[in-house]
């Protein structure tokens, strides 16, 4: 933007060192031998002159277009004179002849109109001059040309913003990181813990199992112990039936004995005999009924302390099982409230992490904001610096194209001025 302002500048200087040095000059031979010389400049003096041989008079007339300090200009004319001289060139003196003064009169408006225009112009080119260095001067500013200090200043406070927002990124990832390495052991240590509890609930099932396998077993037990008691007292209701009948038996004996030694001696014998083997027979059967109900309550009773045993061995083992399984769990509660309690700090300090990047977001957004708003002030003048720039081209472009007309003009009253003196 500078660059093209600069050339605006140097386009207004070429314009007005054009308009100024504009000169030309032109001379041409009169009918009586007398030469005309026509010189025209803007900023410079200039003059017709006319000197006419034989005998003819001399007369001159300049006409200059002087600027005055470079914002007007004037239009001077000198006297114009044409005379008749004995040669019949033009002159200007004391001889005799007819004047033809008049023809400047009516180019005089024409010519101090043309210099109004021009002074105008050039008063307007002055100004766009003035406009130009005032808006080079804002490109400058907003370009950063003369606005090194506050660009400078800002810098250092987007460079800390920057710096502060990456380390609470990576303070943040780092505790994110943290906290999800946490969450994976909390996770890991809860499985265990449910695998444990699943375990304890299979020992309880076990146990409880046990303890329904105890109960028979006691309960069988005391089945077992119910059947040797009433064995017992069939045994002692056999023994005492037997008893009895021996008694009976004996009574009977005797009695008949009595009959028996009235009856004889030989029979006497064989009763004693038989009733001896009876007895034996029957002592016998008591022997042998009462060794298989010792031994059946032997083995039953055997049997019903080794399953006792076996029970009470495994329900030690399950209560060590479950004591232990117990001390586990209480332990895995221990550090899982551990883990609890640091997941918690650990989400205050995200927590406290993310505020403080809040509140430092929120003041380097505010900063960001501010220079947006400067930025978008600058384009806003750079965009009216641009607009102005287009204007004073087509102003120049109009300039120019009025110098071109001027250019036409001048060298038609040249090429009217040289068929003059033709």
């Amino acid at each position: 933007m500078s660059r093209g302002t600069g050339n605006i500048l140097s386009s207004a200087d070429i314009l007005l060192s054009n308009v100024s040095g504009l000169s030309w000059q032109q001379t041409s031979r009169s009918g009586g031998g007398g030469m005309i010389s026509s010189s025209y400049s803007l900023g410079g003096g200039g003059g017709f002159g006319g000197g006419g041989g034989g005998g003819g008079g001399r007369g001159g007339a300049s006409m200059a277009l002087v600027p005055a300090g470079r914002a007007s200009a004037s239009f001077s004319s000198s006297s114009a004179s044409f005379g008749g001289g004995g040669g019949g060139g033009f002159g200007g003196g004391g001889g005799g002849g007819g004047g033809i003064s008049g023809m400047w009169t009516e180019e005089k408006p024409t010519m101090r109109g043309l210099n109004d225009r021009l002074s105008s112009y050039l008063a307007r080119v002055r100004a766009l001059e003035q406009a130009n260095a005032a808006l080079q001067a804002q490109i400058n500013a907003a370009s950063g040309v003369g606005g090194d200090e506050d660009a400078y200043d800002w810098q250092p406070d987007l460079d800390a913003a920057r710096e502060a927002l990456l380390k609470a990124n990576l303070e943040r990832a780092r505790v994110e990181i943290e906290r999800d390495s946490y969450a994976l052991e909390v996770e890991q240590w809860r499985g265990k813990l449910e695998r444990e509890m699943d375990m304890r609930a299979d020992l309880e099932a076990d146990i409880n199992a046990l303890k329904r396998e105890m109960d028979e077993a006691n309960m069988a037990k005391v089945d077992l112990e119910g059947q040797i008691e009433g064995a017992k007292s069939e045994l002692e209701f056999m023994k005492s039936v037997h008893e009895q009948e021996v008694k009976d038996l004996r009574d009977r004996i005797g009695a008949g004995g009595t009959m028996d030694i009235q009856m004889g001696q030989g029979s006497s014998q064989d009763l004693v005999a038989a009733l001896k083997a009876i007895r034996e027979e029957y002592e016998e059967i008591a022997r042998k009924n009462k060794e298989d109900v010792e031994r059946q309550f032997e083995k039953k009773a055997e049997t019903v302390k080794q399953e006792a045993s076996q029970n009470v061995e495994a329900a030690s083992m399950a209560k060590s099982e479950v004591k232990e399984m117990k001390s586990q769990v209480q332990g895995l509660m221990a550090e899982l409230e551990a883990l609890k309690a640091m997941q918690r700090s650990l989400e205050e300090q995200i927590a406290e992490a993310e505020r403080n990047n809040a509140e430092a977001l929120e003041g380097k957004s505010m900063i960001l904001e501010q220079l947006k708003q400067e930025i978008a002030r600058l384009k806003g003048e750079m965009s009216a610096t641009l607009k102005s720039y287009n204007d004073m081209m087509k102003t120049k472009l109009a300039l120019e194209e009025e110098i071109g007309i001027y250019n036409n003009l001048l060298q038609g009253e040249e090429g009217r001025f040289s068929s003059i003196g033709e």
